[in-house]
């Protein structure tokens, strides 16, 4: 089939090269052109929702907000997991989403349900805030320091020209800043005169936060510290004091009126030093669809024009400056070093075993030709490169030329088959596929990771197969004998040996394949069970001493819950080796508690979270938004003064301003209060209560043991139904059924594709039998050996499953023209250089460190997986076929 195809071709072999250079030097252009990006993050990007409910402590707010917010947002589709903490005061809801690709359709789903529920919250609770959380988004991060300007001058010069600067560049998706001191001013309400206009707190929040000038964003409170307050003076104060507030009547007042208004400045949520002196930090984070490259690139040379124009003033130093561009080519470097060595490798194996200057050209030009076609399309469709995408590349520098050994070696014109063979390339590139297609659908880490990866090994491998199918029979037809050399004599003596040897154990075993056969299930049934056994011993994750430890124990009543976590501490502190062991629900604090008369209240019309919010403006203050003049931006924050702050424990809190037809309405006119004692945070998964679990471990003892002592121990303890215990440093019990999962749709996929193939279901069936033993085999020696499960591993089991599939149906391409003895012959050399093309190809990246380290534990599958599988296809797939095609094949003395 593949050289008729080629025939029409062979006479223009010389157009054919001129458009294979063409293409090859226009990959090249393709691959310069690459942006080059971050490889992605084993965490999945993350939505937090954030919610202010001031005043209120954290098991009110889990009974009235949390539970109806995770209600709310229970089935968006596109959302893995939902992770919320509650404390008193605020809500925090954390959505891991399964692809980052789903973040902008995910937030509308999420903002459009809240807009929807809104109506049943509490009046007074602030609208929730949805922020994006993505490690991959950020491109730059300065350090500024100053020797001649103050923390508060040199924070001012940042935010008003150098983040505003920034913001304004293509990409730019957000620039946030860190250190220095923040302006803040303090609204200090008069509850009288408040009370006399018939106003009341909320009235001066929204009087503020409705202000042009005013962010309607409420911020995040400074951290407490020494402040130095000066009174209001004219000028850029005047305005936030002349603000408009409106009067139950449709007057208006000023705010200066009913407030004292006092500026402060107070450290920000971040103290930052460098070398003895306070710094600013600016973080700066790229658009979801913008490349890293060039938003990095923007960022540094627009750094650059300020310093040429001197548009940063003197004294005002940058420090450092760290871009992630940096961190993302650093790795790309070595890999390219990496694959010019497997590169050489590959042909000087392949000159070394088929001995001709010619195949050896045909094997680099298609090889180089498929993955400058996977570069074409990457740049065609707008992708990146980065670390994990080009190591996939130079992960298969070797395996992309399996077609071409199997050509090479099949070039010896078959006998006629009684049936349509199969083409030995096309049973084994439609074997990979489909041993790769579960990635595609998987999530967690194994889909977040390696998809990307995966397509371009994918479409590098199919490329590789497509342009073999049709070069190599155009070609290599000249046969030209050639003077051999003493090293071409000495291999080819030695493969021959090999041949001899591996024929005459084949023939022995052929004559005594059911006894050879019983041996082998035997032996493929014990490593099975050490795979399950000792895969449970490696299912926890390994923690490196002093390390924290944590767990997750989760269950429906949250009383229960944190019995059970009490006796669990109790367990964990009584093991040598871990030490100062907690849990969540004893870390407490001791708060105000509004108890309500319903009642009251509603004829009043007042409810909970007003007087919540009452009371933290009383007690602490709340931010209200924030305040710009012409020169600077300012942090708003109201509370009441020391005077009326000290009348809490009575109730004198103005909830209501008087009105005509009643009095003013004070807290202790709706409630008692009483100080209660509550945790610090409540924590929810997926709507289920949750307590967090913590211990450090020793230096003194190995972590692997005190880990499975620990799992030992956890295990002995019988927790009642609904009730479950597990690491949470993400869910590894998960992963790993996920990875089953994907692998057994790949053992299903790959059959179904060879019953296709060779219409045959009991040619298939020692196929994908034979792959199987491979990863079975490879998994005993890895888990044995202490490899812990992990997604790379399991994406090894797919590639290695897929690989030996490929190389039994080879095989089994052979066994429709030849009889079994005949595959000594014509398939034992191709096999052979495949395994050890494909082994010389990827041992370079195991030196390459950094992001691409994941990637070395998938090539420790593949170099320990390689040999067992040429081993089973030489020995065990005959056996297979014999075994399955017995009435298909000749007497045994014959076919012996």
């Amino acid at each position: 089939m593949p050289s008729a195809a080629a025939r029409p071709s062979a006479r223009y072999r010389s157009v054919v090269v001129v458009l294979l250079l063409a293409f090859i030097l226009l990959g090249i252009f393709s691959l310069g052109r690459l942006p080059v990006d971050l490889p992605p993050s084993g965490e999945a990007p993350r939505l937090n929702l954030h919610v202010s409910a001031p005043g209120l402590i954290a098991p009110v707010l889990e009974e009235r907000l949390t539970q109806q917010l995770e209600r709310t947002l229970a089935g968006v589709p596109g959302v893995a997991g939902m992770d919320s903490i509650t404390s008193s005061g605020e809500v925090g809801i954390d959505l891991s989403l399964h692809h980052r690709r789903d973040i902008e359709r995910v937030q509308r789903d999420v903002m459009a349900r809240l807009e929807q529920a809104a109506a049943s919250w509490p009046g007074s609770v602030d609208a929730p805030t949805l922020a994006l959380t993505d490690g991959a988004s950020k491109v730059a991060e300065f350090t500024l320091t100053s020797g001649t300007r103050d923390a508060l001058a040199l924070r001012d010069w940042a935010e008003a020209e150098f983040a505003k600067r920034l913001r304004e560049l293509p990409g730019v998706a957000a620039v946030d800043i860190e250190g220095g001191t923040v302006r803040e001013i303090l609204v200090l309400p008069d509850q009288r005169r408040l009370a006399g206009y018939g106003l009341s707190f909320e009235d001066l929040l929204q009087a503020i936060r409705k202000n042009p000038e005013a962010d309607s964003q409420a911020r995040a409170a400074p951290v407490k510290g020494r402040s130095r307050r000066e009174p209001v003076q004219s000028g850029n104060l005047a305005a936030l004091a002349a603000l408009p507030v409106m009067l139950p009547g449709g007057e208006s007042i000023h705010l200066s009126e009913v407030a004292g208004l006092t500026l402060s400045q107070e450290p920000g949520p971040a103290l930052l030093w460098v070398d003895g002196a306070e710094a600013v930090r600016v973080k700066v984070a790229k658009q979801p669809r913008a490349a890293l490259s060039e938003v990095a690139e923007e960022v540094r040379a627009h750094v650059d024009w300020m310093r040429a124009n001197r548009l940063i003033p003197e004294g005002i130093e940058i420090h450092s400056f760290v871009s992630q561009l940096d961190a993302a080519r650093k790795p790309l470097r070595k890999m390219a070093y990496a694959f010019l060595i497997g590169f050489v490798l590959v042909l000087a194996a392949v000159h070394l075993l088929w001995g001709s200057g010619r195949r050896t050209l045909m094997f680099g030009v298609i090889l180089i030709a498929a993955l400058q076609a996977v570069f074409i399309v990457m740049a065609l469709s707008g992708a990146a490169l980065d670390a994990m995408t080009l190591g996939g590349v130079v992960l298969g520098t070797g395996l992309f030329g399996g077609a071409v050994m199997l050509l090479f070696g099949s070039t010896t014109p078959p006998a006629p088959a009684p049936v349509p063979s199969v083409n030995p390339v096309i049973a084994a590139t439609v074997a990979m596929m489909m041993a790769l297609v579960p990635v595609w659908f998987t999530g967690g880490e194994l889909g977040a990771v390696y998809r990307e990866p995966v397509s371009v090994f994918a479409g590098a491998w199919l490329l590789a197969a497509l342009l073999a199918l049709w070069l190599v029979p155009m070609f290599d037809t000249r046969r030209r004998r050639q003077a051999s050399t003493s090293w071409q004599v000495t291999v080819r003596h030695a493969v021959t040996g090999m041949h001899r040897y591996y024929d005459a154990l084949l023939r022995r075993l052929l004559q005594r394949a059911v006894p050879a056969l019983g041996v082998a299930a035997l032996v493929l049934t014990a490593l099975t069970a050490a795979v399950f056994m000792k895969s449970r011993e490696l299912s926890a994750p390994v923690e490196l001493p002093g390390r924290e430890i944590v767990w997750r124990l989760q269950g429906p009543d949250s009383a229960r819950l944190r019995t059970l976590a009490d006796d669990v501490v109790q367990r964990l502190r009584a093991l040598p080796g871990l030490h100062q062991a907690s849990h969540s629900g004893q870390v407490t604090r001791e708060e105000w508690l509004p108890r309500l008369d319903e009642e009251r209240a509603r004829e009043l019309g007042v409810d909970l979270g007003l007087a919540g919010k009452a009371l933290a403006i009383a007690a602490t203050g709340i931010p209200a938004g924030s305040f710009r003049d012409a020169d600077r931006r300012y942090n708003v924050r109201m509370r009441l003064s020391s005077e009326d702050a000290a009348g809490i424990a009575a109730g004198n809190i103005l909830l209501l301003g008087e009105l005509e037809h009643r009095p003013a309405v004070y807290l202790r006119d709706i409630a008692t209060l009483e100080r209660v004692v509550v945790p610090a945070r409540i924590h929810r998964h997926n709507g289920t209560p949750e307590i967090r679990i913590t211990a450090l471990l020793a230096d003194t003892r190995s972590p692997d043991r005190l880990m499975t002592e620990t799992d030992r121990l956890l295990d002995k303890m019988k927790l009642p139904s609904g009730y479950q215990l597990m690491h949470g440093r993400g869910s590894d019990a998960a992963r790993n059924d996920s990875g089953i999962m994907a692998f057994l749709l790949a053992v299903l996929l790959v059959f179904a594709a060879q019953t296709v193939l060779h219409r045959s279901l009991r040619l298939a069936l020692p196929i994908t039998l034979a792959a199987g033993a491979t990863v079975v085999g490879t998994g005993a020696v890895l888990l044995l050996s202490g490899v812990p499960w992990s997604p790379p591993l399991w994406l090894g089991a797919l590639m290695l499953f897929g690989i030996a599939a490929g190389h039994a149906a080879a095989l089994a391409a052979a066994r429709e023209t030849r009889h079994l003895r005949q595959i000594a012959r014509h398939q034992f050399r191709p096999l052979c250089a495949m395994v050890l093309t494909a082994a010389l190809g990827m041992l370079a990246l195991m030196w390459v460190n950094g992001s691409v380290s994941g990637l070395h534990i998938l090539i420790t599958v593949l170099l320990t997986g390689l040999p067992i599988s040429l081993l089973i296809n030489l020995l065990l797939t005959p056996l297979l076929y014999w075994m399955f095609l017995r009435q298909e094949q000749t007497p045994v003395s014959r076919r012996l």
